[in-house]
Protein backbone atom coordinates (compact mmCIF):
# COMPACT_ATOMS: atom_id res chain seq x y z
CA UNK A 1 0.00 0.00 0.00
CA UNK A 2 1.71 3.56 -0.99
CA UNK A 3 1.88 6.15 1.86
CA UNK A 4 -1.18 8.43 -0.17
CA UNK A 5 -3.45 4.65 0.71
CA UNK A 6 -2.45 4.79 3.76
CA UNK A 7 -3.30 8.27 4.93
CA UNK A 8 -6.43 8.18 3.20
CA UNK A 9 -7.25 5.03 5.09
CA UNK A 10 -6.24 6.83 8.39
CA UNK A 11 -8.52 9.58 7.38
CA UNK A 12 -11.56 7.78 7.18
CA UNK A 13 -14.27 8.10 10.21
CA UNK A 14 -14.48 5.11 12.09
CA UNK A 15 -18.17 4.91 11.35
CA UNK A 16 -17.82 4.73 7.73
CA UNK A 17 -15.68 2.18 7.99
CA UNK A 18 -17.89 0.19 10.20
CA UNK A 19 -20.65 0.69 7.85
CA UNK A 20 -18.61 -0.13 4.56
CA UNK A 21 -17.43 -3.70 6.76
CA UNK A 22 -21.34 -4.39 7.62
CA UNK A 23 -22.33 -3.59 4.25
CA UNK A 24 -25.18 -0.87 5.12
CA UNK A 25 -23.80 1.23 2.57
CA UNK A 26 -26.85 2.08 0.21
CA UNK A 27 -25.49 4.25 -2.63
CA UNK A 28 -28.75 4.93 -4.26
CA UNK A 29 -30.16 6.16 -1.17
CA UNK A 30 -27.69 8.48 -0.21
CA UNK A 31 -27.57 9.69 -4.28
CA UNK A 32 -31.57 9.92 -3.60
CA UNK A 33 -30.87 12.23 -0.50
CA UNK A 34 -28.72 14.67 -2.16
CA UNK A 35 -30.88 15.20 -5.16
CA UNK A 36 -33.82 16.14 -3.02
CA UNK A 37 -31.65 18.12 -0.50
CA UNK A 38 -29.30 19.81 -3.05
CA UNK A 39 -31.86 20.74 -5.86
CA UNK A 40 -29.24 18.07 -8.09
CA UNK A 41 -30.46 15.65 -10.68
CA UNK A 42 -34.04 14.37 -10.57
CA UNK A 43 -35.18 11.36 -12.60
CA UNK A 44 -37.87 11.98 -15.55
CA UNK A 45 -41.16 11.61 -13.23
CA UNK A 46 -41.31 15.07 -12.11
CA UNK A 47 -42.10 15.34 -8.55
CA UNK A 48 -45.32 17.24 -8.54
CA UNK A 49 -47.87 15.13 -10.27
CA UNK A 50 -51.08 16.42 -9.44
CA UNK A 51 -50.88 19.55 -11.62
CA UNK A 52 -51.54 18.69 -15.05
CA UNK A 53 -48.93 19.08 -17.72
CA UNK A 54 -49.85 22.28 -19.80
CA UNK A 55 -48.46 21.18 -23.61
CA UNK A 56 -48.51 23.12 -26.52
CA UNK A 57 -51.28 22.74 -28.55
CA UNK A 58 -51.17 20.49 -31.77
CA UNK A 59 -50.04 22.67 -34.88
CA UNK A 60 -53.20 22.73 -36.91
CA UNK A 61 -51.23 21.07 -40.00
CA UNK A 62 -50.31 17.61 -39.39
CA UNK A 63 -49.95 16.35 -43.19
CA UNK A 64 -46.50 17.73 -42.96
CA UNK A 65 -46.64 20.53 -45.79
CA UNK A 66 -46.16 23.77 -45.46
CA UNK A 67 -47.48 26.84 -47.26
CA UNK A 68 -45.29 27.91 -50.34
CA UNK A 69 -42.65 30.84 -49.37
CA UNK A 70 -41.84 33.38 -52.04
CA UNK A 71 -38.38 32.94 -53.33
CA UNK A 72 -36.14 35.69 -51.95
CA UNK A 73 -32.48 36.60 -51.68
CA UNK A 74 -31.60 37.20 -47.99
CA UNK A 75 -31.90 39.70 -46.05
CA UNK A 76 -29.27 42.25 -46.26
CA UNK A 77 -28.32 41.11 -49.99
CA UNK A 78 -29.47 44.78 -51.31
CA UNK A 79 -27.31 46.58 -48.50
CA UNK A 80 -24.79 44.71 -49.96
CA UNK A 81 -25.58 45.09 -53.80
CA UNK A 82 -26.14 48.85 -53.03
CA UNK A 83 -22.37 48.99 -51.82
CA UNK A 84 -20.82 47.29 -54.83
CA UNK A 85 -22.59 50.20 -57.14
CA UNK A 86 -21.18 52.62 -54.84
CA UNK A 87 -17.74 51.46 -55.24
CA UNK A 88 -17.57 50.36 -58.69
CA UNK A 89 -18.74 54.25 -59.01
CA UNK A 90 -16.04 55.74 -57.05
CA UNK A 91 -13.19 53.67 -58.85
CA UNK A 92 -14.78 54.48 -62.28
CA UNK A 93 -14.59 57.88 -61.30
CA UNK A 94 -10.75 57.93 -59.93
CA UNK A 95 -10.07 55.95 -63.00
CA UNK A 96 -11.13 58.29 -65.39
CA UNK A 97 -9.80 61.29 -63.17
CA UNK A 98 -5.70 61.79 -63.50
CA UNK A 99 -3.42 61.29 -60.82
CA UNK A 100 -1.40 64.18 -59.41
CA UNK A 101 1.66 63.29 -61.10
CA UNK A 102 0.19 63.68 -64.91
CA UNK A 103 -1.65 66.59 -63.48
CA UNK A 104 1.51 68.02 -62.43
CA UNK A 105 3.16 67.35 -66.18
CA UNK A 106 0.72 68.79 -68.27
CA UNK A 107 0.54 72.24 -65.90
CA UNK A 108 4.30 72.19 -66.57
CA UNK A 109 4.41 71.92 -70.29
CA UNK A 110 1.88 74.47 -70.14
CA UNK A 111 3.95 76.74 -68.46
CA UNK A 112 6.99 75.70 -70.31
CA UNK A 113 5.00 76.74 -73.28
CA UNK A 114 3.82 80.28 -72.12
CA UNK A 115 7.25 80.79 -71.22
CA UNK A 116 9.09 80.13 -74.80
CA UNK A 117 5.88 82.12 -76.30
CA UNK A 118 6.50 85.22 -74.11
CA UNK A 119 10.31 85.25 -74.68
CA UNK A 120 9.53 85.00 -78.67
CA UNK A 121 7.35 88.00 -77.94
CA UNK A 122 9.88 90.09 -75.94
CA UNK A 123 12.83 89.04 -78.24
CA UNK A 124 11.16 90.42 -81.43
CA UNK A 125 9.96 93.43 -79.68
CA UNK A 126 13.52 94.26 -78.83
CA UNK A 127 14.97 93.80 -82.40
CA UNK A 128 16.81 96.97 -83.30
CA UNK A 129 14.78 99.29 -85.63
CA UNK A 130 17.13 100.46 -89.18
CA UNK A 131 17.39 103.87 -89.45
CA UNK A 132 17.34 103.62 -92.84
CA UNK A 133 14.28 104.48 -95.44
CA UNK A 134 12.26 101.84 -97.32
CA UNK A 135 13.25 101.58 -101.07
CA UNK A 136 10.06 103.30 -102.02
CA UNK A 137 10.44 106.65 -99.71
CA UNK A 138 13.23 107.45 -101.61
CA UNK A 139 12.46 109.54 -104.44
CA UNK A 140 15.37 110.11 -107.36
Amino acid sequence: MSAAERGAIANIPASALADMVQGRLQPLADLRAYSIASGGPTGTIPRNTTEPASAAPPPANTSGWQAERPLQPPPGIALIDAMCVAADQRERQQAMRPDFMEAAMMMLQVQSQQIVALAALVLKDNKPKSKSKPAEAKKP
